[in-house]
């Protein structure tokens, strides 16, 4: 049973770890947009219309959003299987 346990732990990590790769990427997709946008000239910016800027301003705040969102579900898988650890253990100190 233990070593059940054990291989569980050692695959939610390895997924945990995954999910960090993955919100790094785009991370630091998020810097490299904002960074873009960093470099728009504050008055008379030269775009084809406003459509493609609302358009383009759009794309980035859904990016942005998007980082975020999967931010909060790594927390939240995070705290589900740290609960569910933190139970097992609870119980497997209660039966020694």
């Amino acid at each position: 049973m233990e070593r059940e346990k054990d291989a569980l732990v050692r695959h939610i990590s390895r997924s945990h770890l995954e999910l960090a790769k993955i919100l790094h990427y785009k991370s630091e997709v998020a810097a490299h947009m904002a960074g873009l946008i960093g470099q728009i000239p504050d008055k008379n910016p030269a775009f084809a219309d406003n459509e493609t800027l609302l358009s383009q301003s759009v794309n980035v705040t859904r990016n942005v959003t998007s980082y975020l969102s999967s931010l909060a579900d790594l927390e939240e898988a995070l705290a589900t299987n740290l609960g569910l650890v933190v139970k097992e253990l609870e119980s497997g100190e209660g039966d020694e």
